[in-house]
């Protein structure tokens, strides 16, 4: 078996990141039509973009907003926005993302996701729970890994810390709290 050293496997990982780059690149390019280089791929395959405007938040919402209320009460997959929209994968997440901050100012309906259902505009109030239940979920984990992974070391590495204290503290507020809401949807 042979072994790899350490710059092997880093210069391997980078290209392993450049050819799935490449590769979503390309199925967004068969999806949508659209064949120009995004700024974040270029960089990532080390060539120069210049700067362009693209096109404001809300545009990119709009359209998103237009492809969900069509499908309605259905969901929608990211492939069939991007499609539907004619927009990249990243100009949909900028159109989701709108949408989910000022959906309640627009006086819409949250923005919610399944796998099953894909993103919906849905009225249904069962809609939004299993998504907020989801997020909840989603959030415990994430925070119970950086607490494990991250501000757990460095809190017992430096005791006397005056960040990593407050942090594991707050932190562990924030813990408790989503636990609390896990016991009270059972």
């Amino acid at each position: 078996m042979r072994e790899f050293s350490e710059s092997q496997l880093a210069l391997v990982a980078r290209n392993l990141e450049k050819i799935r780059a490449t590769a979503d690149w390309i199925e967004t390019a068969v999806a949508t039509g659209q064949v120009d280089l995004d700024e974040a791929l270029a960089e990532l395959l080390g060539q120069a973009m210049p700067r362009r405007a693209g096109q404001p938040a809300h545009v990119h919402a709009e359209a998103v907003r237009k492809a969900l209320e069509e499908a309605r009460p259905a969901g929608v997959s990211l492939k069939q926005l991007m499609r539907t929209t004619k927009r990249s994968r990243a100009q949909v997440g900028v159109g989701i993302r709108y949408l989910r901050k000022f959906a309640i100012r627009d006086g819409l309906p949250p923005v919610t996701y399944s796998r099953k259902d894909g993103f919906q505009l849905s009225e249904d109030p069962e809609v939004w729970i299993a998504y907020e239940r989801a997020v909840r979920k989603i959030e415990l984990r994430r925070i119970t890994n950086f607490i494990a992974a991250a501000v757990g070391p460095h809190a017992i590495k430096l005791p006397k810390d005056e960040w990593a204290r407050p942090v594991l503290d707050q932190l562990g507020g924030v813990k408790a709290t989503l636990e609390v809401l896990t016991r009270l949807e059972r």
